[in-house]
């Protein structure tokens, strides 16, 4: 497995996920389309991150699809990440990759694992522990698999395998006591 240092380094500094798989979370059946996170959302002022988020259908004119694109506006800088939201164990996670169009993530494949709650105005997302994650992995090597990257813990097995330790370990002493909280944004020139 080769990643970029440059990156991962990057992507560490967001401080937005530090647990990410190698496959990704989501299958074709699991995933699940919600329409009310597409817009422009901003960093709440007790939150980790203080970025402007824009959420995107990636494809409008195909209802069937899922995917969304994501556009991180922070401190001079632009990230373009893919997004596509499934459902484990009846909760609702988010699968985050960087996008195929943004050229400086092309040598990564890192899908960051992120728990979401939303009601119409606010998103929470949450991510598993790394360190917990490391660790759990070490005393129970047949259940998951972890390579270890600075901050990073990256899942290296198969998105079925994932999918059964997500369900068997989310709950709140796995999950950073940190999280990201996004308020919608007002659109420009509306009230």
């Amino acid at each position: 497995m080769r990643y970029q240092a440059l990156a991962i380094v990057l992507l560490s500094a967001r401080g937005v996920y530090c647990t990410g798989s190698e496959h990704p979370i989501y299958t074709g059946a699991s995933e699940v389309a919600d329409s009310t996170i597409v817009g422009r959302w901003q960093g709440a002022a007790d939150s980790v991150v203080a970025d402007s988020i824009v959420i995107t259908r990636a494809f409008p004119d195909v209802p069937s699809n899922k995917e969304y694109l994501v556009t991180t506006y922070g401190e001079g800088t632009v990230q373009h990440d893919e997004l596509h939201l499934t459902r484990i164990g009846g909760l609702l996670f988010a699968d985050l990759t960087p996008s195929k169009a943004d050229e400086r993530w092309n040598a990564i494949s890192i899908h960051g694992i992120l728990l979401g709650r939303k009601d119409r105005e606010r998103l929470v997302l949450h991510w598993i522990d790394a360190p917990w994650v490391q660790k759990y992995a070490l005393t129970h090597p047949k259940e998951i698999t972890v390579d270890s990257l600075g901050m990073w813990a990256v899942l290296t097995d198969s998105t079925s395998k994932v999918r059964a330790f997500l369900v068997n370990h989310t709950n709140p002493s796995t999950w950073s006591k940190d999280s990201v909280v996004l308020i919608r944004a007002p659109v420009p020139g509306t009230r």
